[in-house]
């Protein structure tokens, strides 16, 4: 959201929605034999990739898949 006093009125501030901003996502202690991810980051890099969603889930030590974020247009 944008705040904006308008004209003279010191104590009315309005709101209008602004431009979404989302953070970087930083992926840490990834293991994989399979190179998907990798070949996407290198489409990335060299400009080659369509946006696509992106599911990122995190499992546990023994396996099962505990949370999952899904990254639209990424």
């Amino acid at each position: 959201m944008i705040e904006f006093r308008e004209g003279g009125d010191s104590e009315l501030i309005r709101k209008l929605p602004g431009l979404t901003r989302y953070p970087d996502v930083t992926l840490k202690r990834g293991l994989s034999t399979d190179l998907t991810l990798w070949t996407w980051r290198h489409e990335v890099v060299t400009g080659t990739l369509m946006r696509s969603t992106v599911t990122i889930g995190l499992a546990r030590r023994d396996g099962p898949v505990t949370s999952r974020w899904e990254l639209f247009n990424a």
